[in-house]
């Protein structure tokens, strides 16, 4: 009960980490023409797949072979999830669908790179309220 707790924990710090990435390379969601306005908006700037490698990197002290390794898993769930938006053909209920089912995966696969140092603290980051201010900042540091 305990494990599933832990990496139910940390497959949402990783969501969040995957979900940012995401949100920050397509803009704002949730609007009746779901997935044009995602795919539309894209502010000039660096890489969000860097930003938000450099920005677990940071938090969880990620070694460079598992930043080797997990940057190929962000670059798949962004190319995915634009794939997924473009499909007209699919509700937008079930366009989120997917994309969560991509999240969990690659959340799964980050988590197995983590060591139980990193996962203690993944989970700790978790905890903390999100603040968007700070996302902002973040952003803006790697401009």
């Amino acid at each position: 009960m305990q494990l599933a707790r832990t990496i139910l924990l940390a497959a949402l710090v990783l969501g969040i980490a995957v979900s940012a990435s995401v949100a920050f390379n397509l803009g704002p969601a949730f609007d009746d023409e779901f997935g044009s306005r995602l795919l539309s908006h894209r502010e000039p700037g660096p890489d969000p797949t860097i930003l938000e490698l450099k920005r677990l990197s940071s938090d969880l002290n990620l070694s460079p072979d598992q930043q080797q390794k997990i940057r190929p898993i962000l670059v798949d769930v962004r190319l995915k999830t634009r794939e997924i938006l473009r499909d007209r053909g699919a509700s937008a209920s079930d366009r989120l669908e997917r994309i969560s089912k991509i999240r969990s995966e690659a959340n799964r696969q980050i988590w197995e790179m983590l060591t139980a140092e990193q996962k203690r603290k993944a989970i700790e980051l978790q905890r903390r309220p999100p603040n968007p201010m700070l996302r902002k900042a973040d952003r803006d540091s790697y401009a």
